[in-house]
């Protein structure tokens, strides 16, 4: 029972009931009131200054323009086809069934002794697997990215490539990559967690392996390329009770802004010609919550983890300071160390049904976001051991430590970072850019969309209106008293999504018929 602005959206393209009765004024408070949760969890200040290898003990919102029935029935197609957005094809990756989903009890001093050598092994795999002679000659350098520009462009060599990576990645030992498709998004409206819903993750070999079998001779299914993306934020109901912590807010802002970006399928520098289909890494999924030890062996392998991803998507929480995080601090060093895309891609609440305000964003925190010379959004790397870095278990410290130093001292794959004047990642000071064209494309096909629905409605209500003149002319005038439209526009506005696809049809034979 939440109204906010993504349940809105999902009321579009996600086969719930919904009405255009809410003006954005309401869907405002909506949004404030839902999402304005508060944490109440201490974090700690870390103090420390030396990163060492561990030792292991454009918006058209306000422009009028002219809808016709190409818009209707791009909005209808875009509803039919993610309408319940069953894995298809995709079930024959589905995770497998974990042992046990229950909370495990704490390590005995054995198991402990034994855990930690096998971190201290699974990091050193980690390491030698990044330094090795087949991922340091497999940069993707902007004279790669040219021909899949292209509209005929071939993805398969590149889909191939991902996929032998993660062969090699879950070769390493420890827990496998494993990701959440945005369709499974779409249809359950929250983030899926590892081990209890272990249905609806996909474990990422067997998709890659899934989709080369069922891809075209452009490397795509569907007509979209597949794309892994890294999902950093920073959880909105931490807890240092495993069964009560929780990433997402309680309207589930992060589930629904993935969902819609996957939906839309963007990437600025592929456009008009390439659209994706977008897997998502997310900690909650991607991690056992529940048994400590496949906890702490999947975070050895964050920086594997990251290096099979295409890029990373950060989500600045309006609810939850996204930047001082030491985990995500952490997580932005190693993308831009291991990642392929040069960019970061930038969401937050207002994602996309929000005009992006690049100087809010600033205003807010100019310690960590800034403009390039060019006025594109940077977002600043600082020390995830600085002073001012956050954490909530002290206990980590020792991992982000180590994690820190891998992506200080491996030779970076990042064409970005690589090309580099200097390589170094200077605290405070290295900026990395964020895409934000995305964010403005996507607002702007929404708005198109909500134009389109909107004149829907109208012209429902136009075409029971002259029926009504025809048929009895006193029943128009009761039709346009106030009680009654405002009875009858809460009832419309309940009606299901699919009676719009079936009102869309008859206004398209209407249509063709008056011509």
């Amino acid at each position: 029972p939440c109204s906010s602005p993504h349940e809105h959206l999902f009321g579009l393209a996600g086969g719930a009931s919904y009405g255009f009765g809410l003006s954005l004024g309401l869907l405002q408070m909506f949004q404030w009131c839902c999402c304005n949760d508060s944490t109440g969890n201490a974090v700690t200040d870390i103090g420390a200054d030396q990163i060492e290898p561990m030792s292991f003990k454009v918006s058209s919102y306000n422009k009028p323009r002219t809808v016709t029935f190409d818009d209707l029935s791009e909005a209808a197609n875009v509803h039919e086809v993610t309408m319940g957005c069953p894995l298809s094809w995709r079930a024959a990756a589905v995770t497998q069934k974990p042992k046990r989903v229950s909370v495990c009890s704490a390590l005995s001093e054995q198991q402990a002794e034994n855990l930690q050598k096998e971190t201290v092994q699974l990091f050193h795999n980690v390491r030698g697997y990044l330094g090795s002679h087949d991922v340091l000659n497999a940069i993707v350098t902007p004279d790669m990215m040219g021909p899949l520009m292209l509209p005929d462009a071939d993805w398969r060599g590149v889909t191939r490539a991902t996929w032998k990576r993660i062969v090699d990645i879950n070769a390493l030992g420890g827990p496998r990559l494993q990701v959440v498709w945005w369709g499974t998004l779409l249809e359950d409206r929250q983030l899926p967690q590892y081990p209890c819903d272990w249905s609806r993750i996909l474990d990422a070999e067997a998709l890659l392996l899934a989709w080369l079998e069922n891809m075209d001779d452009h490397g795509k299914v569907d007509g979209r390329a597949v794309c892994l993306t890294f999902f950093s934020h920073r959880w909105e109901r931490p807890s240092t009770d495993v069964s009560l912590a929780h990433p997402d807010s309680v309207c589930n802002k992060k589930a629904l802004a993935l969902a819609q970006y996957g939906s839309r399928g963007t990437c600025p520098i592929f456009e008009p010609h390439h659209k994706f289909d977008y897997y998502f890494w997310v900690d909650y999924a991607g991690i056992h919550q529940y048994d400590p030890w496949q906890k702490v062996l999947g975070i050895c392998k964050l920086p594997v983890f990251v290096s099979s991803c295409d890029g990373l998507a950060i989500f600045n929480s309006a609810t939850a300071d996204y930047e001082p995080r030491a985990w995500t601090r952490v997580e932005r060093m190693l993308a831009y160390t291991f990642t392929a895309s040069p960019v970061f891609v930038y969401l937050d609440e207002g994602y996309p049904w929000k005009p992006l305000d690049v100087n809010a964003i600033i205003a807010q925190d100019p310690s960590s976001f800034k403009r390039d010379e060019s006025g594109a959004l940077q977002i600043v790397i600082r020390s995830p051991l600085g002073p001012n870095s956050q954490l909530t278990c002290a206990e980590d410290l020792k991992l982000i430590q180590e994690l820190a130093a891998i992506a200080l001292s491996v030779q970076p794959l990042n064409w970005r970072r690589f090309s580099a004047d200097d390589q170094k990642i200077d605290f405070d000071d290295t900026a990395i850019l964020l895409d934000t064209m995305h964010y403005t494309l996507d607002d702007e096909e929404f708005q198109r969309q909500q134009s389109a629905m909107s004149a829907l409605w109208s012209a429902a209500f136009a075409l029971g209106n002259n029926r009504a003149e025809v048929a009895d002319p006193t029943a128009v005038a009761t039709r346009n008293s106030a009680d009654h439209k405002q009875k009858e526009g809460h009832r419309f506005g309940c009606m299901s999504m699919p009676f719009f696809l079936q009102l869309h049809r008859r206004l398209q034979a209407h249509a063709a018929r008056d011509q």
